[in-house]
């Protein structure tokens, strides 16, 4: 459901279960390449952020992507089998202004989207100023976070290393992972 260009770089993988919910994230960066008319060639970035797959208990047997209007890597493929995605109005002016939804299933966006989820998203696509894409495939919630950042890295090497300011700053790194799971109630 995401670009996936022509270079695809990924670190700082993390994996781990938050109150049942199992969860995995990484840092991705991908770019495609272009050739001009002489033949240079030039990268351009498609995607930079995080990217973090959840892992349902309940199996959907369809496919919905929510493209936060901020969000540019979004990239909705026909499955094989012939469903197709079509773009599905919700009953929320906020919602629709904030996100475009696409589903194979119109009844079924309905049923998963409903007004207590559809707030709680629309505070996740403003905390991130709408570069949020949430994509339900099988039983995974796939979450991109176009954001440009690199997350958990160190300081420079020779820079003075302030510990505490390091410690905050991993900490809400690692705080996204949970806030999403508290503010969208993915767990049970």
């Amino acid at each position: 459901m995401i670009n996936t260009g022509d270079h695809y770089r990924s670190n700082d993988l993390i994996t781990g279960t938050y109150k049942d919910v199992d969860f995995a994230q990484a840092d991705v960066h991908i770019t495609e390449e272009h050739t001009d008319s002489e033949g240079h060639t030039s990268e351009s970035t498609v995607f930079r952020g995080r990217y973090l797959i959840f892992e349902f208990k309940k199996k959907f047997g369809f496919r919905l992507a929510v493209v936060g209007k901020g969000f540019h890597a979004a990239r909705l493929r026909h499955q094989k089998d012939g469903r197709k995605f079509s773009r599905v109005s919700l009953e929320s002016p906020m919602f629709d202004k904030l996100f475009k939804t696409y589903a194979e299933d119109g009844f079924e966006a309905f049923y998963l989207l409903d007004p207590a989820f559809l707030d709680r998203a629309e505070r996740l696509a403003e905390a991130h100023k709408k570069r949020v894409f949430l994509g339900f495939s099988g039983n995974l919630l796939h979450v991109a976070i176009q954001d440009g950042k690199d997350s958990l890295e160190p300081p420079a090497p020779f820079k003075r290393l302030d510990e505490a300011k390091e410690f905050a700053k991993i900490k809400t790194d690692l705080k996204l992972i949970t806030d999403i799971v508290d503010t969208l109630k993915l767990q049970g």
